[in-house]
């Protein structure tokens, strides 16, 4: 069950990921601002490529993986296995709408706003409860990430 799982997986991921190189992210980016400079595309199409080339491994090693090999126990698969339930599925709908609020968020109100309260709320909703962690990952996390990107690859973050 898992051999195939895997497959699945590896072969839904690839596609999705072939997906967002050759259709999703050339719509949704600009060329370079001036010669020399780094395509907005750059660091989206590298994400998205080591995606696919994992994806496509997990797929292939999964596809060559001998069937009478023992399964290490896991609790996805076997005979406690339930499949897709109310709280995957609330999880799921909860994550999406997580999702399509940040991407709002970075276009409205900006990165750097958008990411300290959206980091906050991740860890919230997932279950950390340390009062020092939350505030200081929330907040030095996306200023690491704005100079990162902005020294690095002299990209400004919206």
């Amino acid at each position: 069950m898992r051999r195939r799982t895997d497959i699945a997986s590896g072969l839904v991921l690839a596609v999705f990921a072939l997906l967002l190189i050759v259709w999703v992210i050339p719509a949704n980016t600009s060329p370079p601002h001036s010669e020399g400079n780094l395509s907005p595309a750059f660091l989206p199409t590298v994400a998205a490529s080591v995606m696919l080339v994992l994806s496509a491994l997990l797929a292939v090693t999964s596809w060559f993986a001998r069937a009478d090999e023992p399964a290490a126990p896991h609790e996805e698969f076997g005979e406690e296995a339930r499949g897709l339930g109310l709280g995957e599925s609330g999880d799921i709908a909860v994550w999406s709408l997580f999702g399509w609020a940040m991407m709002a968020g970075f276009l409205t109100i900006g990165f750097l706003a958008t990411a300290m309260a959206g980091l906050a709320a991740m860890m919230l909703y997932a279950g950390e409860r340390n009062r020092v962690a939350i505030p200081l990952v929330a907040i030095a996390l996306p200023l690491a990430l704005q100079q990162i990107a902005w020294h690095a690859f002299s990209v400004q973050l919206p």
